[in-house]
């Protein structure tokens, strides 16, 4: 119960964004898992409404 109470009201943290460098590569490794290397048409990602 002490252990379930600690964690409830510890900070989680956050987790980092990726570099551009780093996403780009992301990005490279699924289009050839999904078999798609051509390069094709992406679309933007949604922006955030503030």
């Amino acid at each position: 119960m002490g252990t379930l109470l600690r964690t409830s009201f510890s900070d989680p943290g956050v987790l980092p964004r990726a570099t551009p460098d780093e996403a780009a590569d992301l990005e490279r490794q699924i289009d050839v898992a999904n078999g798609s290397t051509s390069g094709g048409y992406r679309p933007p990602p949604p922006e955030r409404k503030k």
